[in-house]
This record gives structure tokens, C-alpha cells and sequence, in this order.
């Protein structure tokens, strides 16, 4: 596991095409995990040494898993690397 880069994970009681979708086309910008949970549907993000940030609706539809995940792909602290420094400038 590439601890520079965020770990997205999907907790539902199974996996949903739009979040394999999504983790397929963004495969290089984080790590994909899917965890079966019936209790309910959950997107994860978490950065290394910051709590996770969780979306709770919206995850049936791409675009708003798009939408949440470029809102938090990048850390809150961490180092400016070349996959980094774009967007930190244009945020």
C-alpha cells in the first residue's frame, strides 16, 4: 500500500457499479477497497495521519462520487510531490 496516496473505501452490503466504475476510470489516485457491511452504504476517504472523511449519500451516482472525492483527494498537511503540486496550485 502507497501510503502517499488516499484509501478510498466502499462499506455496503455489496458493491455498486457506479463506485467500481468510478475506481476503475481514478485507479492511480488512491488505494480502492471494498468492505461488505449491511448496516448501510459508505464512501470512506483517509489520508495517512488525518481521520476519515465519510459520505453518507449521493453514492449511487457518479458524478457525486466524482464530485466528493476530487473535494478530498488531497490531504489537509503533506508533502508537495510532482502528483501534488497541480493541484494545490489550482485549488
Amino acid at each position: 500500500v502507497d501510503t502517499e496516496r488516499p484509501r478510498i473505501v466502499l462499506r455496503a452490503p455489496c458493491l455498486l457499479l457506479q463506485y467500481e466504475r468510478v475506481a476503475r476510470k481514478f485507479r492511480p489516485s488512491g488505494d480502492w477497497y471494498f468492505q461488505k457491511d449491511d448496516s448501510g452504504v459508505a464512501l470512506e476517504i483517509t489520508h495517512r495521519d488525518e481521520a476519515p472523511v465519510t459520505m453518507k449519500t449521493g453514492i449511487r451516482d457518479n458524478s457525486t462520487i466524482i464530485d466528493f472525492l476530487q473535494a478530498h483527494i488531497l490531504p489537509r498537511f503533506g508533502k508537495i510531490t510532482s502528483l501534488t503540486y497541480d493541484w494545490y496550485m489550482y485549488q
